[in-house]
């Protein structure tokens, strides 16, 4: 089909006899084929033939492979992160009223390693996979603008909230948690395992890969929150963080919208953890 005009009727020089099923685009209005993976007029990603659950809420540029693709994923990383938690259920046993020993402080920060790497992994298989075929957040100068300033006073309130709310969980459980063992020093794989990694690729998963693919078919809001529930549940080891890990997901997802890029939320995830390892610290 050649392309035309807003003004002009669309020309079907298809062969005699063959039916071509059109599709309205949804950026400039005109026809466009079914099976086209792109407008004809404009080039905007159309939406593909979607049956099931998403067929009324499909958007642009929306594939039912990429939520297999995050089912499958996310399953490993679930999966991993359980395995983890069950190790150290098991070799977590301080002494009361101890800190833990080097060697056993050491062994933990090398299984949380392992299981970083595999989750690095995964992530990484499931971004580049779908690299450059999602679209998209695009807000207006003036959104990104207000998003990088009110980028402080939001850490500053996770930050804040983050204090407040594990000491009382302290208080309610009456014992220290796990994190309290863990970050009462400040050496290099904790830098690592505790700030660096966790920024780039939770960021890379949670905020990139899964809230664009949840947006493509469920809409800003709800991929905002169901991404933001997904971080929490990665974290099983740490499970009577997750009321604060949702709330934490989801204003990294808010920012990654309003600022239209993934750095402001790693910037923010990255000094969110580096200030509470090193508060932590200078507690213990």
């Amino acid at each position: 089909m050649a392309p035309f005009m807003p003004d002009q009727q669309p020309v079907d020089d298809s062969p005699p006899g063959e039916l071509v099923s059109l599709a309205t685009c949804w950026r400039c209005g005109l026809p466009a084929p079914e099976e086209a993976d792109s407008c004809p007029h404009c080039a905007a990603r159309l939406v593909p033939t979607v049956s099931g659950p998403f067929a009324l809420s499909a958007r642009p540029g929306f594939s039912a492979d990429w939520l297999d693709l995050l089912f499958k994923t996310y399953i490993v990383l679930l999966v991993t992160g359980i395995i983890h938690a069950c190790v150290l259920g098991i070799s977590f046993h301080p002494k009361k009223g101890q800190g833990l020993d080097p060697s056993d402080r050491s062994q933990i920060f090398t299984q949380i390693l392992v299981v970083e790497g595999i989750d690095t992994a995964v992530i990484a298989w499931a971004v580049l996979s779908t690299w450059g075929r999602f679209e998209k957040p695009t807000p207006p100068q003036r959104v990104r603008l207000t998003a990088w300033l009110l980028a402080l006073p939001a850490l500053g309130a996770l930050l804040l909230l983050n204090l407040g709310y594990h000491a009382l969980l302290r208080e309610l459980i009456h014992a220290p948690l796990i994190s309290d063992r863990l970050m009462h020093r400040f050496d290099l794989i904790s830098f690592v395992a505790i700030c660096v990694q966790p920024a780039i690729v939770e960021e890379a998963y949670c905020r990139m890969f899964a809230l664009d693919c949840l947006r493509g078919a469920l809409g800003r809001h709800a991929a905002v929150w169901i991404s933001a529930t997904m971080f929490g549940f990665m974290h099983v080891a740490v499970l009577p963080s997750f009321p604060y890990l949702i709330v934490l997901g989801a204003v990294l997802a808010y920012l990654r919208l309003a600022s239209g890029t993934i750095l402001l939320p790693i910037l923010i995830h990255f000094a969110h953890n580096l200030v509470i390892l090193l508060i932590e610290c200078g507690m213990n």
